[in-house]
């Protein structure tokens, strides 16, 4: 009987530090995912890497739904195509800005891939690969290369793609390999830049305010 009773005890603390593990896995998942998503600075640092690369333009036309824009695919698109997300985030500098996150399996390959729309417009993508080793790497660079260039390109490092539409692929190999998809010319951009500025005025006249309240009453 106690055997018995010892072999049940064992076997509910072991599913239920398992379902702990689980939930304690996902949440942390989750959680560093939604630290990403806090401010602007993802898509200030998209408009600053565009900035400082070089376009080669590509005859392919970059597009993600066959006979639809870029710009005018929505989140009813989106999940038609992909299914419910993973999970959802709202952007906290700009609550306009909501990203649908989804974990696939592209190829052999897991990825995370992301949709961000600003007021239910598309108007970046991007496929995200962890642990990737370099020869890995090195195929889905040649793959990009070999769709929308050519074999006569042999580095893209440096460079974005561009097609005749302005839409744009940017390469990131920083911390996890990821591919952007976005357009050049899309004001969704322009807009954030503009609440970024308009931030940083009003944060500005805050401490200007602050100092003055602080120097009268000293």
């Amino acid at each position: 009987m106690k055997k018995t009773y010892h072999i049940i005890v064992t076997f509910f603390f072991r599913i239920l530090y398992k379902r702990k593990s689980y939930n304690y896995s996902r949440s942390y998942y989750y959680n560093r995912l939604l630290d990403g998503y806090k401010s602007i600075q993802l898509y200030l640092k998209l408009m600053n890497d565009l900035k400082n690369t070089n376009g080669i333009e590509t005859n392919t036309k970059i597009q993600l739904i066959d006979n639809k824009k870029n710009n005018e695919i929505n989140k009813k698109n989106i999940i038609k195509k992909y299914g419910n997300p993973n999970y959802k985030f709202i952007c906290e500098d700009l609550s306009e800005i909501e990203i649908l996150s989804y974990r696939q399996k592209l190829g052999s390959h897991k990825t995370r891939l992301e949709f961000h729309f600003y007021k239910d417009n598309l108007f970046l993508h991007t496929y995200t690969f962890s642990y990737l080793s370099p020869k890995e790497k090195n195929e889905i660079i040649k793959i990009i290369k070999d769709k929308y260039l050519g074999r006569e390109y042999r580095d893209i490092k440096g460079h974005h793609i561009v097609d005749k539409n302005q839409n744009i692929i940017l390469l990131n190999d920083i911390f996890d390999f990821s591919i952007k998809y976005s357009n050049k010319n899309n004001i969704v951009l322009e807009t954030i830049l503009n609440h970024n500025e308009f931030q940083k005025s009003k944060d500005e006249n805050k401490r200007k305010r602050d100092k003055e309240i602080l120097y009268k009453g000293l």
